[in-house]
């Protein structure tokens, strides 16, 4: 037993030690990898002409040579920027005739906001002395019914109540056939005092 137990304590030893040794060789001896540059490369857009006996002409040789700075947009980021204006867009017009009523802001926001609003109901109007933002997460199914309502941002019982009461009325378009599942989102009501 005895005898065992400095065996393996030999053999430890004997790796730990092994270890050290391959350390310091490798620390003095520093391997330096090379490193090599890339290069950059410039493309160029050039223009062959076919001559009548098949031989390819260069003409405009580098010519067609553009460079683009940082702060040149690309397509992409145009395409992009114009989308995001007429979501914009399309939103406040949403707003303004769903809900002209200048007490009154709504916001649908999510997948939810992509589908058409077939009958809503707007809250009855509250006395207030101060704005109040009410902010709902909603599920609807595939029929455009809302199959639960969470509230996110409180407010007075009062308003959260008559908020509440509306969006239990609203019902969206039906999804088509090849989309399954619940879409989800949020609705936000901004109650703000009477200017009149």
């Amino acid at each position: 037993m005895r005898n065992e137990l400095n065996l393996k304590m030999v053999s430890y030893a004997s790796s730990v030690l092994l270890h050290i040794v391959v350390l310091i060789v490798f620390w003095l001896w520093r391997i330096n990898l090379p490193t090599f540059e890339v290069p950059w490369i410039t493309l160029t857009f050039e223009t062959y002409k076919a001559e009548k006996e098949g031989k390819p002409e260069v003409s405009g040789k580098g010519d067609k040579k553009r460079t683009i700075s940082p702060e040149e947009k690309l397509p992409e980021e145009e395409l992009l920027e114009a989308k995001l204006k007429r979501l914009a867009k399309e939103e406040k017009a949403l707003e303004k005739a769903l809900f002209g009523n200048k007490n009154l802001g709504v916001k649908v926001e999510g997948l939810i906001a992509k589908r058409e609003l077939l009958r809503y109901d707007l809250p009855r109007p509250v006395p207030l002395l101060y704005d109040v933002k009410i902010k709902f997460r909603v599920k609807v199914d595939r029929n455009g019914n809302i199959i639960s309502i969470e509230v996110l941002q409180k407010g007075p019982p009062e308003v959260e109540r008559s908020a509440l009461n509306a969006i239990r009325n609203w019902k969206f378009a039906p999804l088509p056939p090849s989309v399954k599942g619940v879409q989800e989102g949020t609705i936000t009501f901004v109650f703000r005092v009477s200017s009149g």
